[in-house]
């Protein structure tokens, strides 16, 4: 409509405005995402080249998938009680089918793609930097402030993954032939660093298969049979060292002490409290043997502002974090033990800190993290307050659920109610406001649509990962792995920024979401 009054090309550029919108809005906030979302499908709309949209559509195979997983979601209200929330639902997964939807029917040119992506880029790299200035500056880095609230722009974990591609993207464009090409490696430097700084477990996962997943491309694009096998070998080697580092680094130990021959009494006379049932460690040494409680609360009591039986500035137990500590620098957790912390140490272990390996090695803290979750999960310890054991919950109460309804679902409107139900029946721990859906978008959709939204979403995130092979585009196939491997830990389609940034990046390469014909 515009191109004929103006005799211009102003829809082109009205798309391309609209793109850039919502990439620049993806790191930054909801308002301009939604702006950007609302502006692409009104420049469509109203440019009304409706001949040509339908061609583009026709038999493309990623739109007809979703265009099916939302079908689903219409076609499972019949079955379903809660109206309201399936309402809602819907409304919230509206961008898995618009914003495609639109991109598909008109394409965005390729050299505007690469304006976008420029775009997205420089958002990335001005909100992460406000995201860690603002919170060094204001010392949370020392103060033992949860790392999450790093993020001011969004949930941590989706903008973690939304970094993680500005990543792939900086990567990407240092392929380029001009001369001021390699300069890209330094956003990508960047960005690989702030996601090492901000622990996103979600993130460092997509990281470690998006790595995996361009190096099995790589080796199968090679033409010499012989640099074929030596290259794989050779990745072999380098998977299978790192493995072992990892491994050596979450195996627990038990060598550093003789269960067997446990003293039982402290200098003092006082008696220890030994538990070698709960295999619990601290850098190599068993948390829950040498403990002399009583000790430690008037030692603490004389050192610190903060009561023993009060709570550390991460709002655990101090006790507990008390005594994680000290294992970890290999002290009994007695009045001698108590004596050789330093007043650092009590500082540390006052800001929340509960080991000292999170201060001499902070980038594998979030490994020693997840390392003593699982362990002390599977000792019979508490979930409430542990993202991963709080995931083992979810996950096992979204398996409770489809042993009654693993056929046709719950419907997308009980989603929620049946988890409720099925955490009572479970008896979990959880607390109230961390009993949510599944944290696994195949583990959701299977429960709320059955066997068939399993299926459309498993052959949607198979498609659209050949889709970007065959067309050897190396970004699409980062995307798609990025997406993929999100899945696993977390609901990515149930927010407005996860749906976002996948439909976005869906719709914007050709290569991902066009199969080439044979």
């Amino acid at each position: 409509m515009f191109d004929k009054w103006l005799q211009l090309p102003a829809h082109k550029y009205l798309h391309l405005l609209g793109c850039l919108l919502i990439g620049v809005g993806l790191p930054l906030n909801k308002v301009v995402m939604s702006i950007g979302t609302i502006w692409v499908i009104a420049n469509v709309v109203i440019e009304g080249d409706y001949k040509t949209y339908l061609k583009n559509l026709k038999n493309n195979r990623v739109f007809l998938l979703i265009s099916g997983l939302f079908l689903l979601h219409f076609v499972s209200v019949f079955w379903t009680e809660d109206i309201t929330y399936a309402l809602g639902d819907i409304r919230s997964k509206l961008p898995l089918l618009i914003i495609p939807m639109a991109l598909i029917a008109k394409p965005l040119e390729k050299e505007f793609i690469t304006i976008v992506l420029y775009g997205f880029i420089l958002s990335v790299a001005t909100t992460s930097f406000i995201n860690v200035g603002l919170f060094y500056s204001n010392g949370h880095f020392s103060d033992g402030t949860d790392i999450r609230y790093m993020s001011l722009f969004g949930s941590h974990i989706r903008y973690g993954l939304i970094v993680l591609f500005g990543l792939a993207a900086s990567l990407y464009f240092v392929k380029r032939t001009n001369k001021l090409s390699w300069l890209w490696i330094i956003p990508a430097g960047w960005f690989l660093i702030y996601t090492a700084i901000a622990q996103v477990m979600s993130a460092n996962f997509a990281l470690i298969i998006m790595l995996l997943g361009l190096v099995v491309y790589k080796i199968f694009q090679i033409k010499s049979k012989q640099l074929k096998i030596g290259t794989s070998l050779l990745a072999l080697l380098l998977f299978s060292s790192i493995s072992y580092f990892l491994y050596s680094e979450i195996k627990p130990s038990t060598n550093k002490i003789n269960f067997g021959k446990l003293e039982q009494l402290t200098s003092l006379g006082n008696q220890y409290y030994h538990d070698t049932t709960i295999l619990i460690f601290e850098n190599g040494n068993h948390v829950m043997t040498y403990i002399q409680e009583d000790e430690l609360r008037v030692e603490w009591n004389t050192s610190s502002a903060i009561s023993y039986d009060s709570l550390d500035l991460k709002g655990q137990q101090i006790f507990g974090t008390l005594i994680r500590y000290m294992t970890s620098k290999g002290l009994r957790k007695d009045h001698e033990g108590f004596r050789q912390l330093t007043e650092q140490d009590i500082r540390n272990i006052e800001i929340g800190i509960p080991s000292i390996r999170y201060i001499e090695n902070p980038f594998t803290a979030r490994i020693d993290g997840i390392t003593h979750q699982i362990q002390y999960y599977f000792a019979g310890g508490p979930s409430s307050g542990h993202s991963l054991l709080q995931r083992f919950e979810h996950w096992r109460a979204g398996a409770h659920i489809l042993k009654t309804n693993w056929l046709f679902g719950v419907g997308t409107g009980d989603v929620q109610k049946e988890f409720d139900k099925a955490y009572n029946t479970i008896n979990t721990d959880l607390e109230l406001t961390q009993r949510n859906r599944a944290h696994n978008q195949f583990l959701t959709f299977w429960v709320t649509f059955g066997v068939l939204g399993l299926l459309i979403l498993v052959l949607f995130s198979r498609q659209i990962l050949v889709n970007a092979a065959k067309h050897k585009h190396t970004l699409g196939i980062c995307f798609a792995l990025i997406a993929i491997t999100s899945f696993l830990p977390e609901d990515t389609l149930e927010t407005q920024q996860g749906v976002t940034f996948i439909a976005f990046f869906i719709g914007l390469f050709p290569e991902v979401n066009r199969r080439i014909r044979n």
